[in-house]
C-alpha cells in the first residue's frame, strides 16, 4: 500500500512538473510569436542632458538664506523597445540611466561698525548636485515618413529613408546615487585697513552624499525624433526631449528654521518643494529589428 501511494504521489509530481514545463514552454512560444508578429524594434541611445532644480515655498526665510539654483550638463543613456499598435502609433517603454541635478549658491553678508570700523565678512557656498537615476519612461509614439503621410508599419511596406516621431508619456525613476561637490568661500574686506588680517579670501572644498533627499521622482516626457533607415533592418535615430519632474525631492535637506511671524519668541521650520524643474536632452541611437524581413 505504501508503495502504491508513493508511486501515485510520484506520478502526480511528474504530472505537475510536466504541466508547469508545458505552460512555461507555451508562454515562451506565445511571447516569441507575438514579438515576431508585432515586429518589435529594439534600440540603444545616449547623449548629453541639461537639467535644473527649482525651489518654491519659502516665505519667512530671508533672501540671503534662500538658494539660487542654476543648471548643469550631464548625460543620459537608455535601452528601449518600440512595439507597433497600428499603422502610425506604437508603445515605447525605456530603461535609462539619467544624471540630473543643479548648481546651488547661498550668499550671506554682515557688516560690523565697531573697531576696526567698516569691515565686512561675506560667505558663499556653491553646491554641485549630481543625482543618478534609474528611469523608466512609458512613451507613446506617432511615426510618419517625411515627405507625405503614409504608414510606417508594417516595416516591410516602409521604403522611405526618413521618418519623423512625436512622443510623450509619464516617467518614473529611482535615485541610485547622490553627490554634492561643494565649495565655501569666506571673504573679508575693510574700507580703512589694508592689512591682510582684514583683507583675505579663504576657500574650502568638500564632497559627499546629501542626506534627506527623496528617492522617488516622476513626471512627464515630451519630444520628437528623426529616424534614418539605412538598410532594410536598421535605423539611426536622433532624439530630442524635455522632461518635467513633479515629485518633491526635499525630505529635510532644504529646510530652514526661522523666527515665527506671529510670535517673535518662537521659531518655525519652512520646508520648500524642490523638484527636477526641467531636463532638456538629445541623443543619438541605433534601432534594429531581430525578426526576419521579407
Amino acid at each position: 500500500m505504501n508503495r502504491f501511494v508513493s508511486s501515485k504521489q510520484h506520478n502526480q509530481t511528474m504530472k505537475r512538473n510536466f504541466t508547469a514545463k508545458s505552460l512555461f514552454l507555451l508562454l515562451a512560444i506565445t511571447v516569441a510569436s507575438l514579438t515576431a508578429q508585432a515586429q518589435i524594434e529594439w534600440g540603444i541611445m545616449g547623449g548629453p542632458s541639461m537639467s535644473n532644480l527649482s525651489a518654491s515655498g519659502y516665505k519667512l526665510v530671508p533672501d540671503s538664506s534662500r538658494p539660487s539654483l542654476s543648471g548643469i550638463t550631464r548625460f543620459r543613456v537608455s535601452l528601449f523597445m518600440d512595439m507597433p499598435l497600428n499603422n502610425y502609433w506604437s508603445f515605447s517603454p525605456e530603461l535609462a540611466y539619467s544624471v540630473k541635478g543643479g548648481v546651488q549658491k547661498l550668499d550671506s553678508a554682515y557688516t560690523i561698525f565697531t573697531v576696526p570700523p567698516g569691515w565686512t565678512d561675506k560667505f558663499q557656498t556653491v553646491s554641485n548636485f549630481d543625482f543618478g537615476y534609474i528611469e523608466i519612461p512609458l512613451l507613446f509614439r506617432f511615426s510618419t515618413p517625411l515627405g507625405r503621410p503614409t504608414a510606417l508599419y508594417p516595416y516591410e511596406n516602409s521604403v522611405k529613408p526618413f521618418y519623423l516621431d512625436f512622443f510623450g508619456g509619464p516617467y518614473f525613476s529611482y535615485l541610485m546615487s547622490g553627490k554634492n561637490d561643494a565649495s565655501a568661500t569666506w571673504t573679508r574686506s575693510s574700507t580703512n585697513d589694508t592689512t591682510s588680517a582684514y583683507n583675505f579670501a579663504i576657500k574650502t572644498k568638500t564632497s559627499g552624499s546629501p542626506a534627506k533627499i527623496g528617492k522617488i521622482d516622476y513626471g512627464i516626457v515630451a519630444g520628437m525624433g528623426i529616424k534614418w533607415r539605412f538598410n532594410r533592418k536598421s535605423y539611426l535615430y536622433l532624439d530630442v526631449r524635455y522632461t518635467i519632474g513633479m515629485a518633491n525631492l526635499n525630505k529635510g535637506y532644504w529646510d530652514r528654521t526661522v523666527q515665527s511671524d506671529t510670535d517673535p519668541t518662537q521659531t518655525k521650520t519652512e520646508s520648500p518643494k524642490v523638484k527636477n524643474a526641467g531636463t532638456f536632452s538629445f541623443a543619438l541611437g541605433y534601432i534594429t529589428n531581430f525578426s526576419k524581413r521579407r
